[in-house]
C-alpha cells in the first residue's frame, strides 16, 4: 500500500506553528505557540550561545587538556624528537659560539701575542708514555738528525745571538712541497708529511694560541724573541695548550688534514716578524 505525499507550499509553510508544552506539576499546564521561522532562529540562537560558551571555557581553563587528550603513541614519540632536535640545536649553538670566540683570538693573536711578564714560572705537567717519547727537549738531539756543520753553525750562531734572537730549525722531518707566496695569500711553507707526524717547535717561546677554527683546523701559534711569531696550522693533536713554554725542538702536535682551507695530510708554517710575514726558509738553519 503507497501513501501519496501531499505537495507542501511555501505559503503553507510560512503559516506552520510550533506549539510547546511545557508539563510541570507545581505550575498550570499553559501552552506556547511559535512560528516555524521564530522556532528556527531560537534553537539557532541557543546553539550559537551555547558554542561560544563551550569555546571560553575550553580557552581560559585547563579542561581542554582533557577534551582534546589523544592517546597516540606516535604523537608522544614526536614530541621526544622535537625535545631531541632542541637539545641538538643549543648544543649546536653553544659550538659555534665557542668557535667564533676562537676565531676572534686567532686573529688578532699576532697582534697581541707580546711576552706577558705577569706570568707565574712555567709549571712542568706529566704526560703518559707516548707523549713523553715524543718530546725533543733539547737542541742536540735535534741536530744530530742533519749534518754536523750545519749543527755546529747553529750551535755558533745561538752563541754569538744571544737569547733575545731566536734561532730557528725545521718543525718536520717532510720536505717543502709548496712554497712561500704572499702575493697568493700563501704566507708560509707546507711540509709534505703523513697525518700523524710529530711537529716541533722552530724555537723556544710561549705559545699564545691553542686551539680549532673552522678555516685552519687545529692551530697552534708560538711567540719567540724579538716579535717573532710561528704559526702551525692543519694539525690532528694539540700536545701543548695556551702559555705553555716550549723549548726549541719539542715537540707540540702531531700533523694532520683538519681545517676547511686543506686538501691533504701536510703541515703549513707561517714566521712572522713585527707583523708582517717572512718566508721560513730564510730564517730557518738547514740540516
Amino acid at each position: 500500500m503507497f501513501f501519496k505525499l501531499k505537495k507542501i507550499t511555501l505559503h503553507e509553510i510560512k503559516s506552520a506553528a510550533v506549539y510547546v508544552t511545557p508539563h510541570l506539576p507545581m505550575l498550570q499546564t499553559k501552552r506556547y505557540k511559535f512560528s516555524l521561522l521564530s522556532a528556527f532562529l531560537w534553537v539557532t540562537l541557543f546553539v550559537f550561545v551555547n558554542w561560544f560558551i563551550l569555546i571560553v571555557i575550553l580557552a581560559v581553563t585547563p579542561l581542554k587538556d582533557y577534551v582534546f587528550a589523544i592517546d597516540s603513541k606516535a604523537v608522544f614519540e614526536q614530541s621526544a624528537k622535537i625535545d631531541q632536535l632542541e637539545k641538538k640545536v643549543r648544543f649546536l649553538r653553544s659550538e659555534i659560539e665557542t668557535i667564533i670566540n676562537k676565531e676572534r683570538k686567532l686573529k688578532y693573536a699576532i697582534i697581541l701575542g707580546a711576552e706577558d711578564t705577569t706570568l707565574s714560572k712555567d709549571k712542568k705537567v706529566e704526560k703518559n708514555k707516548v707523549l713523553d717519547s715524543l718530546k725533543k727537549s733539547n737542541i742536540p738531539k735535534k741536530l744530530n738528525e742533519g749534518n754536523i756543520l750545519s749543527g755546529i753553525t747553529e750551535i755558533i750562531s745561538s752563541i754569538i745571538q744571544g737569547d733575545d734572537n731566536p734561532v730557528f730549525v725545521s718543525p718536520s722531518l717532510g720536505i717543502i712541497i709548496k712554497e712561500f707566496d704572499p702575493e697568493k695569500g700563501h704566507f708560509g711553507v707546507d711540509y709534505g708529511i703523513k697525518s700523524g707526524t710529530p711537529v716541533f717547535a722552530i724555537s723556544g717561546g710561549m705559545i699564545i694560541f691553542s686551539g680549532f677554527t673552522s678555516d685552519d683546523g687545529y692551530t697552534i701559534i708560538i711567540q719567540h724573541g724579538e716579535n717573532y711569531v710561528s704559526i702551525y696550522k692543519h694539525l690532528s693533536v694539540l700536545l701543548k695548550k695556551q702559555r705553555d713554554k716550549v723549548d726549541i725542538g719539542e715537540t707540540i702536535a702531531l700533523s694532520g688534514n683538519s681545517g676547511y682551507n686543506t686538501s691533504g695530510a701536510h703541515l703549513h708554517l707561517e714566521i712572522w716578524h713585527n707583523g708582517k710575514p717572512i718566508d721560513p726558509k730564510k730564517v730557518i738553519v738547514k740540516n
